[in-house]
């Protein structure tokens, strides 16, 4: 997960080598790796501010603290997983149970490294917090949703039109509220948000931001549904010495 260059040596630096370091950061960035600097000396700390490339170096201490502080930071996303997801694994089976008479059973959740396959309709909703910033995809094949649609409102339909997409958004959007009520007793300040549909024979949801994905399966007994959850860290400041 991250890459180390030492510049103990390193008595200066080249133009070129700035736009090797870019290209660099950016590719590991695709990844969701990282890129750090070691030992870079008072002058050269000087040329890159100078320079106004200061944001492609992350500079580290020594490697036993980047190892220190990553050990800090997975034990506290991992308090943070269970704290975060758990209130929306709760808000989906309740909605689901209740609103749309529906018998939901949580399966076993896992991150995400491919589509999901058959989904025909999906309600996103993006998260924005004091904590972090994020979304959440509740999506549907269209067997499951007409069936959950019908439970829902005692219609029967054959196909996914534009009249039944607000139903999709309402769904998660209760969730949300449920969701939102339990994480803001924790301090999260979660805000207003509406969700967006998705629809389509093929549908591809591709998150933009660098963190893992958590997907959450649940069958039901009108088929089975998905809910992706996707959170990032909040943005804070490099901190040079």
């Amino acid at each position: 997960m991250h890459f180390v260059i030492d510049y103990k040596n390193v008595v200066s630096i080249s133009r070129e080598f700035y736009q090797s370091l870019l290209h660099l950061k950016s590719n590991l960035k695709k990844d969701q790796k990282h890129l750090h600097a070691l030992n870079l000396s008072m002058e050269l700390l000087k040329q890159i501010k100078a320079d106004g490339i200061e944001s492609a170096f992350h500079l580290i201490k020594s490697l036993d603290s980047l190892i220190a502080e990553e050990k800090s930071l997975a034990k506290k996303n991992n308090t943070l997983n269970v704290d975060f997801i758990n209130p929306f694994l709760l808000a989906t089976k309740k909605t689901l149970e209740v609103q749309c008479k529906t018998k939901v059973k949580i399966l076993k959740p896992f991150l995400k490294k491919d589509q999901i396959s058959n989904v025909a309709i999906a309600s996103v909703l993006s998260l924005i917090s004091n904590e972090f910033s994020g979304s959440i995809v509740l999506s549907f094949t269209k067997e499951s949703f007409l069936k959950i649609y019908k439970n829902m409102f005692s219609e029967e339909h054959k196909e996914l039109t534009a009249e039944l997409e607000d139903a999709a958004a309402e769904l998660l959007n209760i969730i949300y509220g449920l969701a939102k009520i339990d994480l803001n007793t924790k301090g999260f300040n979660f805000q207003k948000a509406l969700p967006t549909i998705l629809k389509g024979e093929k549908i591809s949801i591709r998150q933009s931001g660098l963190e893992p994905v958590v997907i959450v399966p649940f069958e039901t007994d009108a088929g089975p549904l998905h809910l992706e959850i996707e959170f990032n860290k909040p943005i804070m400041e490099e901190k040079h010495a």
